[in-house]
């Protein structure tokens, strides 16, 4: 037998599902304080009765009571002669107001349609909403959006790469001679990196002690190394103008050919596909370029006879 708990609930979610899906001529009560919801039905709401707000999708609607707040029409037509507290919403629908008909509040008309028979009251006003200008409207957002964020992403960038030259110029200046020295190595490094650390990360996720570790990994290390290498690739690219201008860069503090590189690389981002598989590329090969340097630094002596990569790359 089945408990009398799972009982009681089926049958409340099937009365709720037939109040809600099956047409019924009338509501089924007065002076509703709460949302009345139709789908696929007939709503009639007499002149006695009243509702806060009516929502009727794919159902043909009657309106001769009170609707003290939103009337909404989806896919039909609503035949109001009562009142419309506020406003009236129509989506791919028609609405026709009588001559006793009253909307406290605008008519909002969604890819929809209004007929107003004389004596029939709008206090606000009819506004309308095609396709085409939802779409340029959703676009302009999006477009707004797109701006801050790179804004923001380029200001942050700015800062990092400011930071760096600051408290590491030097350590930047020898990453970023040595993307111009030994490029291959620097993209060799960027490969075998990019594919190493996910699959060590994943690996880690095998067991509940490496779960951190991969996690970590994913979400700290490589944003991070991408975002250091993004800063080291544009200070490459700032030497590089430094040479067609024929000046000397300051090695210990780059501030300007960081600053140039980044927000260059920023502009070229904007531009559709092309800016953004620059961008990506410049940060994997600017983290291949770091990877190379602290193994140098860190993995093995460094040989004292060994002429500088700096001053080589100056």
């Amino acid at each position: 037998m089945i408990p009398r708990c799972p009982i009681a609930l089926i049958a409340l979610v099937a009365a709720a599902l037939a109040l809600l899906l099956a047409p019924v001529p009338t509501l089924a009560q007065e002076n509703s304080d709460d949302v009345y919801v139709r789908v696929n039905g007939t709503v009639d709401l007499p002149a006695s009765e009243s509702v806060d707000t009516l929502v009727a999708v794919d159902s043909e609607a009657r309106v001769a009571g009170t609707v003290r707040d939103t009337l909404v029409i989806v896919n039909q037509t609503a035949t109001v002669s009562g009142n419309v507290g506020r406003d009236a919403i129509v989506v791919n629908g028609t609405l026709r107001l009588e001559p006793t008909a009253h909307i406290g509040g605008d008519v909002v008309l969604i890819n929809g349609e209004v007929s107003q028979a004389d004596g029939a009251v709008i206090a606000g006003s009819i506004v309308e909403r095609r396709g085409a200008s939802i779409g340029a409207e959703f676009r302009r957002v999006t477009a707004a959006v797109s701006l801050i964020a790179w804004l923001g992403m380029t200001l942050l960038i700015v800062v990092v790469a400011l930071g760096w030259a600051a408290v590491g110029g030097r350590q930047l200046s020898e990453i970023a001679g040595l993307l111009g020295a030994r490029p291959g190595l620097a993209a060799v490094a960027a490969v075998i990196f990019w594919i190493a650390v996910p699959v060590v990360a994943f690996v880690a996720f095998v067991t509940v002690i490496g779960i951190p570790i991969g996690i970590t990994l994913l979400l700290v290390v490589v944003p991070l190394l991408w975002g250091l290498g993004y800063v080291a690739t544009g200070t490459r690219l700032g030497f590089f103008f430094a040479d067609l201008r024929r000046t000397t860069p300051d090695l210990a503090h780059p501030y300007r050919e960081a600053v140039l590189g980044v927000v260059v690389f920023q502009l070229i981002g904007l531009i559709p596909i092309v800016g953004g598989i620059v961008v990506a590329l410049a940060g994997l090969f600017g983290a291949g370029a770091i990877v190379i340097h602290v193994w140098r630094h860190f993995g093995k002596p460094r040989n004292r006879a060994d002429r500088p990569l700096l001053d080589a790359a100056a």
